[in-house]
């Protein structure tokens, strides 16, 4: 799918570099591992595609030339879907400055936190201080 919507913005369709962006976002939204490896396998196409011989996304007139229009229309789909997820980008960012930036960010901080709360609460991990008067049992 990406690659038909690479060959439609390549013959000039302008909505297909959109919804390439979109398509991208969707794939780094549900997961970084898949995105990342679809946009290296796709890069090395595009990369290969500038060289005569592997033209596969270009238009069929353009064999004798190199033709840099498919990883130019990559190019410009990864930095569309970059402006597109700073929406949630920067709110991660945000909430790393408010926990002191990234230098002294307590990434256990909620479960320790949790755990501690739990372990006061219901009683567990008391011990009677050295001295104390036992007279419960």
């Amino acid at each position: 799918m990406c690659l038909l919507l690479i060959g439609l913005s390549c013959r000039g369709r302008k909505i297909a570099l959109l919804i390439l962006s979109l398509v991208f976002y969707t794939m780094l939204c549900d997961g970084r591992l898949n995105f990342f490896m679809v946009i290296f396998y796709i890069g090395m196409l595009c990369l290969l595609d500038i060289l005569p011989s592997f033209n596969t996304l270009a238009l069929q007139n353009s064999s004798t030339k190199f033709d840099t229009r498919p990883i130019k229309t990559f190019l410009l789909a990864l930095a569309l879907t970059f402006f597109i997820s700073m929406v949630s980008i920067l709110t991660a960012l945000e909430l790393i400055n408010t926990k002191g930036g990234l230098r002294h960010i307590d990434l256990f901080f909620t479960l320790t936190h949790i755990v501690s709360r739990l372990m006061n609460s219901s009683g567990f991990g008391k011990r009677p201080l050295v001295g104390e008067d036992r007279r419960d049992l």
